[in-house]
C-alpha cells in the first residue's frame, strides 16, 4: 500500500470532520465552554465555503484595523493548508478562526467575533474546536500572535492553555505595536 503525503492526510481528516458539522443547544455548550448565550440559542461550527467569504470579510472589517481583502479570503479556500472555521448562532455568522496546518504545526492567523457576541464564549468555542482538530491531525502545537495591549484576548488564550513564548517587534500596523507570541503544546 502506497503511503500518502501528510498534507493529503490532513485534508482527509479535515473533510471528515467538516461532514460532521454539529449544532448544540446553549445549555449543552455552557458545560463545555461556559457560554453566556440565551437558553434557546444554537451555536454551530463549520468550515468556510465560498458562500461565507462576504460574512468573513465583514467580520474582518469590524474587528481589524487592517482587514484582509475579499480576494485574500477567497484565495484561502484554495490553500490546502488553510483552515477557516466559522461559528454561527441561530444561523447568523458570529465569528471565525483562520489557521494554517503545516508539518504538524498549527498557526492561527485570525480570531474574530462580532461585537454583539463577544464575551459569550464564541471565541472559546471556536478555539476549542480548532484545538480538537489540531489534536486529530496529530499536531505538536497551536501558535498565534496577539497585540501586547489586547489583555482580554491574552487572558482568554491563557485560560485555554496558551503560554507566552516571545515577542515580535512592530508586528502590527494602525497602530504600530509589538505582538506577543503564544503557544499551546498538545
Amino acid at each position: 500500500m502506497k503511503k500518502q503525503k501528510p498534507s493529503i492526510l490532513l485534508r482527509k481528516k479535515w473533510k471528515t470532520h467538516v461532514k460532521r458539522k454539529f449544532c448544540l443547544k446553549a445549555t449543552h455548550i455552557r458545560e463545555r465552554v461556559g457560554m453566556m448565550l440565551k437558553h434557546d440559542d444554537v451555536l454551530s461550527f463549520h468550515s468556510m465555503t465560498d458562500k461565507d467569504v462576504m460574512s468573513v470579510y465583514e467580520l474582518e472589517r469590524e474587528c481589524f484595523s487592517v482587514p484582509w481583502s475579499i480576494k485574500s479570503i477567497f484565495e484561502e479556500l484554495q490553500n490546502a493548508n488553510a483552515r477557516f472555521l466559522l461559528a454561527e448562532i441561530n444561523g447568523e455568522t458570529a465569528g471565525y478562526v483562520g489557521s494554517y496546518f503545516v508539518s504538524g504545526e498549527v498557526y492561527i492567523t485570525n480570531v474574530a467575533v462580532k461585537n454583539k457576541y463577544r464575551r459569550k464564549g464564541v471565541a472559546v468555542g471556536l478555539l476549542s474546536e480548532l484545538i480538537d482538530l489540531a489534536k486529530e491531525a496529530e499536531s505538536e502545537f497551536v501558535s498565534l500572535e496577539v497585540r501586547c495591549s489586547n489583555t482580554p484576548a491574552i487572558s482568554l488564550y491563557g485560560k485555554l492553555g496558551f503560554g507566552k513564548i516571545g515577542i515580535r517587534k512592530n508586528f502590527y500596523e494602525n497602530p504600530r505595536e509589538d505582538a506577543l507570541i503564544m503557544t499551546k503544546y498538545l
